[in-house]
């Protein structure tokens, strides 16, 4: 919530954004900042991002054979098409403790068990 709630773009983050883009592809024809789209976000959204991210409660147990979808990041404005894309990055983050989470929980298990036979 931190980063993705309130105002998170200004036009401060967006100049040191560029600035950041162009010295890691500084090809000016790769278009690889999308400063339009950024602008577009600050003006018409008061640099709120116009994305509904909902998920599972923290610490729930979901069952593999439920297929259930852990978290989904819906884009709320048509012309910020591009923006899901750029907060997976950083959303995918959670796959770490995610996976450290549930091995946690199948050792706990195994070692309950064990104890219970012993």
């Amino acid at each position: 919530k931190k980063y993705l709630t309130g105002q998170v773009v200004t036009i401060e983050k967006i100049n040191a954004a560029e600035q950041f883009f162009s010295s890691h592809f500084p090809n000016p024809e790769s278009k690889s900042f999308n400063r339009n789209g950024w602008e577009y976000i600050l003006k018409q959204h008061d640099g709120r991002l116009p994305i509904k991210i909902r998920s599972v409660l923290e610490g729930t147990v979901v069952r593999l054979k439920d297929a259930t979808t852990l978290m989904t990041i819906e884009n709320t404005d048509p012309k910020c098409f591009w923006l899901p894309e750029y907060l997976e990055t950083l959303l995918g983050q959670i796959w770490y403790p995610t996976a450290a989470s549930t091995r946690s929980l199948a050792l706990r298990r195994a070692l309950r068990r064990f104890m219970q036979e012993t």
